[in-house]
């Protein structure tokens, strides 16, 4: 990080999440040191696609995996 430079000015807040902060909607990031580094493909997948569909219905993810 450059000097005079703040954390927030690093962040890119995707509009969907910018949105719902805005509207006070409330917002999400999932965890993923289990996905990522603790389980093996494609079991990693099944999880994160089961964890982000536990929360989509009333909530906004601030966090994208592919």
């Amino acid at each position: 990080m450059s000097a005079g430079q703040s954390v927030a000015d690093r962040l890119v807040v995707a509009p969907e999440v910018a949105a719902a902060l805005a509207e006070g909607r409330p917002v999400v990031a999932l965890e993923s040191t289990l996905i990522s580094h603790g389980l093996p493909y494609p079991q990693n997948i099944e999880v994160a696609q089961a964890s982000e569909a536990a929360v989509r219905g009333s909530l906004v993810e601030a966090l994208e995996y592919e």
